[in-house]
């Protein structure tokens, strides 16, 4: 029986390419992005297209200003690049602590293939893919804590309400 192939939505797939445009050079920092442009380039309509410029604006890879449209962002200079690897760092530690012991086997499994992803990148001397594996890798970790921490959170609120509930009963039995 065939494999079947995973179905990706349009606006991942417009996101993977600005981006990869973005990270490669393609596109150079100031380039201005126009929805209608991309929309027909792309050929859909500019609702995708716009929530695609919107989440690559939160990414820091675009610039979005009111009234003057979309522009590839600039590099960050070195200090600031300085200071954006050491957050990194820090929210990356925090967060392979956090999952220190929670890691299931599929988890383990999916970070293994995205790291055998990102050797054949790199083999290939596909930089621009290897830039765009490298982020997956490290987006799934923090990903894979910040779900770890609302599930236990989610576990704590459950038996913090469970024994409201029971110190309730407890009160309206003694009453």
């Amino acid at each position: 029986m065939a494999k079947a192939q995973a179905v990706v939505p349009i606006r991942a797939q417009i996101a993977d390419i600005l981006r990869s445009d973005i990270i490669s050079g393609e596109l150079a920092a100031g380039s201005r992005l126009r929805e209608e442009n991309l929309a027909k380039q792309f050929g859909v309509s500019r609702g995708p297209v716009r929530d695609v410029l919107l989440q690559l604006s939160k990414e820091g890879l675009l610039v979005s200003k009111p009234n003057c449209g979309v522009t590839v962002a600039e590099a960050p200079n070195d200090m600031m690049q300085e200071l954006l690897v050491e957050l990194r760092r820090i929210i990356e530690y925090r967060a392979a602590d956090m999952l220190v012991g929670k890691l299931s086997n599929a988890d383990v499994t999916a970070l293994e293939k995205i790291l055998e992803q990102l050797g054949k990148a790199l083999d290939d001397g596909d930089f621009t893919e290897a830039t765009k594996i490298d982020i997956s890798f490290h987006r799934y970790l923090i990903e894979l804590a910040a779900w770890t921490r609302s599930r236990d959170a989610v576990g704590a609120y459950r038996a913090a309400h469970a024994h409201e509930l029971q110190a309730d009963h407890e009160f309206q039995a003694s009453s």
